[in-house]
């Protein structure tokens, strides 16, 4: 008995392999476990042999030398049953947990028991919830049961209630795990919303740091171009114009000078051209244009009336003044 642990589950034993301690013979695997409910107490296992065997071996566990990971050693030979009395065993094992204000609770999936005395610590409760998903179990105490039925053991309201834990089931696990991802993800959430808001901040003030920077360049802009407008209107102001050529001082010019012309003469060239200056308003090669004027000399109507041939020759001695001379 020394090798036995202080308290196993009731799974724990179901469909290990029982040999006998002295031959390590094999007396098949437990099937039931020998359960005595009203006293809370677990009083051995039923074997069975082999599938097609209707015999049942009964253990209790005064005979059980040591339980193991893969068997049972037992030091006696069993005792022979047959299944129906091993099908009115009792067990609360399946029995559903009801209140006393109507609610049920859940069901009974396991026990936990002493070894060496057989007496059921607790029973574990499973909470209903989704089929096939291993959910949250809960301690019952024997001391807390009020009544024990066939299919259902009735406990108190606040009892209920107030069950304990013992292992936390899938259901619980994928809840909790949910809830603290929930809160990772609502810190890390607070801190990226800072982290955008500050960025957002920056980006705004840089934003306006570059507004005010081109608001100035184009004022500065504005102001060169205005200048420049301002240079320009100011240099064409003070550009002579057509007009103030033509309200030149001609009195300075030599081709509207005054002079006594006698048109009698015959022109002569006096060598005049136009300055330099001048000459961009009349272009690179224009010349001005100079009366002309075709002097013919003075004859009198006689000697237009007298043929050419027949006009007398002026002499030396001839009057220059006297017209009939000519």
């Amino acid at each position: 008995m020394a090798s036995l642990p202080e308290y196993l589950r009731q799974s724990d034993l179901l469909e290990q392999l029982v040999l006998d301690r002295a031959t390590m013979d094999t007396f098949g695997r437990v099937e039931v476990i020998w359960e005595y409910p009203k006293v809370h107490k677990v009083l051995g296992f039923i074997c069975k042999p082999s599938r097609f065997d209707r015999r049942k071996l009964a253990f209790n566990f005064d005979q059980v030398q040591s339980i193991g990971s893969s068997g049972i050693l037992v030091s006696a030979a069993p005792m022979e049953t047959d299944s129906d009395r091993v099908s009115k065993l009792e067990s609360l094992v399946n029995c559903e947990v009801w209140t006393d204000e109507g609610n049920r609770r859940g069901r009974i999936t396991d026990y936990m028991f002493h070894t060496q005395s057989g007496a059921i610590r607790y029973y574990l409760v499973s909470r209903l919830g989704i089929k096939g998903i291993p959910s949250t179990l809960y301690a019952l105490y024997p001391s807390q049961i009020l009544n024990v039925g066939r299919n259902r053991v009735l406990v108190s309201e606040g009892i209920a209630n107030g069950l304990e834990v013992i292992q936390v089931g899938l259901q619980t696990k994928l809840v909790q795990e949910v809830s603290q991802v929930r809160e990772v993800l609502q810190d890390e959430n607070g801190q990226l919303s800072q982290g955008l808001q500050s960025l957002v901040r920056r980006a705004a003030n840089k934003a306006q740091r570059v507004a005010d920077r081109a608001q100035d360049l184009t004022e500065k802009a504005r102001d060169r171009v205005q200048a420049l407008g301002d240079e320009l209107l100011e240099s064409d102001f003070n550009r002579p114009t057509r007009r103030d050529y033509d309200d030149y001082d001609r009195s300075n010019d030599r081709r509207y000078a005054k002079e006594d012309f006698d048109f009698d003469e015959p022109w002569e060239d006096d060598g005049w051209e136009e300055t330099p200056q001048e000459k961009p308003r009349h272009g690179a090669n224009h010349q001005p244009e100079r009366p002309r004027f075709d002097p013919q000399p003075k004859r009198s109507l006689r000697s237009e009336q007298a043929p050419p041939s027949e006009t007398p020759q002026r002499s030396r001695q001839d009057d220059p003044w006297d017209d009939d001379v000519w």
